[in-house]
């Protein structure tokens, strides 16, 4: 197709050197995310014809279904979402064309399909807010965990990582919140207006995630940034901020991991609590783990509703309840709610070094770079 000069702004008509079949192919490919109807009036072709093809081209593995009005059929099943497979299934198409309209095609990609139930799944019910706030530049990870270094990815809101996984849930696309998934620019405006949602996720790039290749002290000016943004702001007075890190860069660590339901923790990691009611040099010697994160927000804005199959309204096969695990502590203990709020301690922004050779450039809607927002 592209050898005879096909592209999304040659007309439907001008294919005529093609069969039904390569037509609807080609127009998939073009037309990510086509409906049926769309397909059928477009090529020319009845709906049923236009569907019988796709279920060829489907079963042929070429293209896949996106979306319909229900669930996919076959390998999956409505009562089990955990019955979803990381790889595109191929699933029978129905043969009644009504449904046509609510159907939707695009090519096959290999791409996973994160079915179990996550905390966004709650907070949407519950009606809270929530963001997941990504800094554009590099990913900080290599894809391949066996790599220290490789070529960097670039890590932007539309696409998927090791850094932003929430794209490939189901319930996030389900519940249409892929919107909620946003550049640290949105972040900074929401703190400066006092309009942050009441749970956020604030994840760095490469060049200020502080892992290898990375500089400590850039990591250091973008955490000092983004808890200024905070302190500066309408919504400190009600805010609370946990700042960790997912390793401890590589350092030994001399106690043992504690078991938790059957199963061993990671090594330990740095946890700071940072709020107008934390309890000032207090060291928290309770076993936590990041399912305690996930406690706090359900107690403070889910009524103490878990992720549990059991009663959050989603069937889910996961073996336990992490947050009742009674092994764990509860991170309410390094607050003093009863005290007034603090007054912010604004801290000097070191400026980060110059990026690295390796770094994707950020850029803007003119296709202009220009360095990554402050």
């Amino acid at each position: 197709a592209a050898n005879r000069g096909i592209d999304r702004a040659m007309p439907v008509s001008r294919w005529g050197f093609l069969t039904n079949h390569a037509t609807v192919l080609v127009y998939v490919v073009l037309h990510s995310e086509s409906t049926v109807r769309q397909i059928s009036a477009d090529v020319g072709i009845t709906e049923r014809a236009t569907l019988a093809i796709l279920r060829d081209l489907d079963a042929d593995g070429i293209i896949e279904r996106h979306r319909d009005g229900g669930d996919p059929q076959g390998q999956s099943r409505r009562d089990d979402p955990m019955s979803c497979k990381d790889s595109p299934q191929r699933v029978e198409l129905p043969t009644d064309v009504s449904n046509s309209r609510v159907l939707s095609y695009g090519p096959r990609v290999k791409r996973p399909n994160y079915a179990w139930t996550d905390l966004t799944w709650l907070l949407h019910r519950a009606h809270v807010s929530w963001r997941y706030y990504l800094a554009i530049g590099a990913e900080p990870d290599c894809r391949n965990a066996a790599q220290v270094t490789c070529p960097k990815r670039r890590q932007q809101p539309h696409t998927t990582g090791i850094w932003n996984p929430l794209p490939h849930f189901t319930t996030v696309n389900r519940n249409h919140q892929l919107a909620n998934i946003q550049d640290t620019r949105h972040f900074y405006d929401a703190a400066r207006a006092g309009k942050l949602p009441a749970v956020s996720w604030v994840i760095p790039n490469h060049d200020t995630s502080e892992h290898p290749g990375s500089s400590i002290t850039s990591g250091e000016a973008y955490v000092t940034r983004v808890v200024n943004a905070i302190m500066r702001g309408p919504d400190w007075s009600s805010t609370a901020i946990f700042l960790t890190w997912d390793e401890a860069g590589g350092f030994y660590d001399h106690v043992a991991p504690p078991t938790v339901q059957g199963v061993q923790l990671g090594l330990r990691v740095p946890g700071l609590v940072i709020s107008p009611y934390a309890r000032r040099g207090v060291i928290d010697h309770q076993t936590l783990s990041f399912d305690s994160y996930l406690r706090f927000i359900e107690d403070r804005f889910l009524g103490g509703q878990r992720l549990d199959p059991a009663t959050d309204g989603r069937p889910d096969p996961r073996p336990s309840v992490r947050e009742t695990a009674p092994e764990l502590g509860d991170l309410t203990a390094a607050f003093d709610f009863s005290q007034p709020p603090r007054a912010p301690v604004i801290l000097p922004e070191t400026r980060a070094r110059s990026p690295r050779r390796d770094q994707i450039p950020h850029q803007n809607t003119s296709g202009r770079n220009r360095p990554p927002p402050r």
